[in-house]
Formats: C-alpha cells, sequence, structure tokens
C-alpha cells in the first residue's frame, strides 16, 4: 500500500479506498490535473479544442460561436421619421436647411414637369382623335346640289341632322359639320401636310385660340377665319389663323415647311373650301413679320385686313414682292381675290408670324403650278429686329410703310 503521506499532509482518510490508480480508472480521471496522481491537466488550448469539437467547429477557424458575442442588426427609422427628416427641422445647421430646401424645390419641379408631359401628351391624343373624327364628317358624295330633295335624303340617312335649320346654299358635304357646330365656316387642305381641317369663325379672334371644334378649352384651339370676314361674296383677303403648336402635325405647324423653297415646291397649291363654294388658291408669297411695332422702327405690316382700295392693293402686291421669301412665279392681278394664313413661328422672334398668301384659282384657269419657275428673293425685305441680330445695315429702313 502507498504511503499514506502526500507532501507533508496526512493522506490518511484514503486508506479505506484502495489503489489510487484503480480509482482512476473507475472514474475516468485519466489527464486531468490530480494533485492526488501529480499528473499534469491538459493545457487550455486543448480544453479549448475539444469544446470546439464538441460543437462540431474546426478549432482555429477563427469562429468561437460559444464565446463570440452577437453582431445586431441596426434598426430603421420609421418611414414617417425618414420622411420628416427631408424637410428642415429646428436644430439643423444653415447648410442643412438649405441643402434640404434645394432637394425639396428640385423634387417638386420635376413632380410638376412630369405631370405637366403627361397632361400634355395625353390632350394631344385627344386633338388627334378629334380631328380624325372631324375629316370623316364631311359626306363625300359628290355632290353639291342644295335642292331640297337632297336635304331630304340626307335627312333620312343621318338622323342627327334631324331638327337642324341650315343656311340657304350650303354646301350638303358639311351637313354633319354644321350640324355639330354653327360656326362652320368651311375646311381646309394643304397637300403634302397633315392640315386638314374644318374652319370656324367667331364673334371675335380670340375665343378659337383656346377652344377646340366642339367647344372644349384647349392648347390646340381651332383653325378659324377672321370674324370680319363675308364667307358668301369673299372679301378681296380672308384671312385664316391656326396655331404653331410645335409638335410637328397638328393645326398649323406644318406650315412652316413653307420657310423653305422646297417646301412650297411639294405643295404649292391650297384647298380652301367655304360653306357655299370650293376654291383652290395658288400660293403667291410667304414672308415672316412681327406683330410689336418696336421690333421694326415702330411699325408692324398691316397683313391683316379685309378690303382696300384698288391703288392700295397695288402698293401691298409691291410690298408682298418685297418681303416674300421667294418667288413663286405665279402672278398676282388686283382684281384677284386672296387668300392669307397666318401663323406663329420664332424665324424672328418668339412672337413673330408666318405668313402665306395665296390667290384664287381665275375662272377657266388650270389648277396646276409650273414649280420650276420658283426662285430665292436674294434681297428679302425683314422687320428691323431681324437686321439688328444680324448686325448688319437695313436697307429698306427708309421705305415707306404700307397699311390697309
Amino acid at each position: 500500500m502507498q504511503d499514506n503521506k502526500y507532501n507533508g499532509t496526512d493522506m490518511g482518510f484514503l486508506d479505506g479506498l484502495g489503489d489510487i490508480d484503480e480509482l482512476k480508472k473507475k472514474y475516468c480521471v485519466d489527464g486531468a490535473q490530480d494533485e492526488l496522481s501529480g499528473s499534469a491537466r491538459p493545457d487550455s488550448e486543448e480544453l479549448r479544442d475539444d469544446t470546439v469539437r464538441v460543437h462540431g467547429s474546426s478549432p482555429r477557424s477563427g469562429h468561437t460561436s460559444a464565446q463570440e458575442p452577437v453582431k445586431r442588426k441596426k434598426k430603421k427609422a420609421p418611414l414617417g421619421r425618414r420622411i420628416r427628416e427631408l424637410f428642415p427641422e429646428k436644430g439643423d445647421k444653415a447648410g442643412e436647411v438649405i441643402r434640404k430646401i434645394v432637394f425639396l424645390v428640385a423634387v417638386v419641379t420635376l413632380i410638376v414637369s412630369g405631370l405637366k408631359l403627361i397632361s400634355d401628351s395625353l390632350e394631344k391624343i385627344e386633338q388627334e382623335k378629334i380631328n380624325r373624327r372631324l375629316s370623316t364628317l364631311v359626306i363625300d358624295d359628290g355632290t353639291q346640289n342644295t335642292d331640297s330633295a337632297v336635304w331630304e335624303q340626307l335627312r333620312a340617312k343621318y338622323p342627327e341632322l334631324a331638327g337642324v335649320e341650315f343656311p340657304e346654299g350650303l354646301n350638303p358635304a358639311y351637313a354633319l359639320l354644321y350640324a355639330q357646330n354653327k360656326d362652320f365656316a368651311g375646311y381646309i387642305k394643304v397637300p403634302g401636310t397633315t392640315i386638314d381641317y374644318p374652319v370656324v369663325q367667331g364673334e371675335d379672334n380670340s375665343h378659337y385660340l383656346d377652344y377646340n371644334f366642339y367647344g372644349q378649352k384647349t392648347i390646340y384651339g381651332a383653325i378659324f377665319v377672321d370674324y370680319r370676314n363675308d364667307l358668301k361674296n369673299l372679301d378681296r383677303n380672308t384671312i385664316i389663323y391656326g396655331h404653331n403648336v410645335h409638335d410637328n402635325r397638328t393645326m398649323f405647324t406644318q406650315a412652316q415647311k413653307y420657310l423653305k423653297l422646297d417646301g412650297y415646291k411639294e405643295s404649292p397649291v391650297i384647298e380652301y373650301n367655304t360653306p357655299y363654294g370650293n376654291y383652290k388658291w395658288k400660293i403667291v408669297s410667304v414672308f415672316v413679320v412681327n406683330t410689336d411695332k418696336q421690333d421694326d422702327n415702330d411699325y408692324a405690316l398691316r397683313y391683316i385686313f379685309n378690303d382696300t382700295s384698288d391703288e392700295n392693293f397695288v402698293k401691298y402686291i409691291d410690298e408682298l414682292n418685297k418681303r416674300t421669301l421667294y418667288f413663286t412665279g405665279t402672278d398676282i392681278l388686283p382684281t384677284d381675290k386672296l387668300l392669307t394664313l397666318s401663323t406663329c413661328t420664332p424665324e424672328i422672334k418668339k412672337n413673330g408670324r408666318l405668313v402665306i398668301v395665296a390667290r384664287m384659282v381665275r375662272e377657266g384657269e388650270s389648277e396646276s403650278v409650273d414649280v420650276s419657275l420658283a426662285k430665292e428673293n436674294p434681297s428679302i425685305k425683314y422687320p428691323q429686329v431681324w437686321y439688328d441680330r444680324k448686325g448688319i445695315e437695313n436697307p429698306y429702313i427708309n421705305d415707306e410703310k404700307w397699311y390697309p
């Protein structure tokens, strides 16, 4: 039996336990640090290795899930709070307040611009639908007979004409259009363009700038004839107005083609039928003009007139020859009746006008035009603002000013 003393300590209490080695085997204490046997415990690294193996991890993989603290995700602020932070708050520095204000102004501008773009696009689509619908309302049966029998047939064929009182001499082809709007004043077409519209005539020259054929408010307005013109007995000069809406499709936008000689050559003849007669018109002059007198030495050409004396009309023809962008080769006589189309153009300034003057095809005259005779005007008479912009002298500055 072993000595019951160990390092000066009385180990007599072990006497009844038997052999120490046997006890270690029995209770599985081999390898542990044991003051009873004097053997060493496994070092701390070995213990950590054993612990890691118990949890199924690699001993030196860098992952000690039993000891490493868990990182918590930062909780997001509520949506309402995040939105409020976009606005200036009490305690914000001046620079932060300015930054937020600039950001908010930019956002509002973007939203408003987007909504305006969407609104304009929808309005354009709707206007194009209206234009297509109106063109289908022309009754194309080839007759201009105004006998009562014709009207009876039309009323029987088109129930919507029931109860409508038509003016004497109205072309039956326009019965449906007149039934839709009593301001109906004819129909205009320009071959080679999208200009293909009914024309109206209001009590002034303002209403149809903002309202279409059906009386709906719109930026496109309608094509309308001057309220002073006589449509049964045509005046010396009939004026028709239409917007240039810069979409290259609707109203008088495609009239801008006449700024170029090639545009004229494609479409030298205009068709404008009044409610009472069908007419063709040959273009004789195209020019640009100012509307504000300060843009041309306190003068603006009065091309909007319905009548004038024969002598004054000859002077007007001379004025057209000076101002025209090109010579069309089509002559004009004092006895001719004119058709004038007027629309906006930025060619001079934002408020400039493009003016297209045509004369009625004379009785017995061919409707065809020899466009090979057309040529550029080498010395065009422009408003003073054009010369100022170019930095050149105005050779017409002392010209006599024409008035109707």
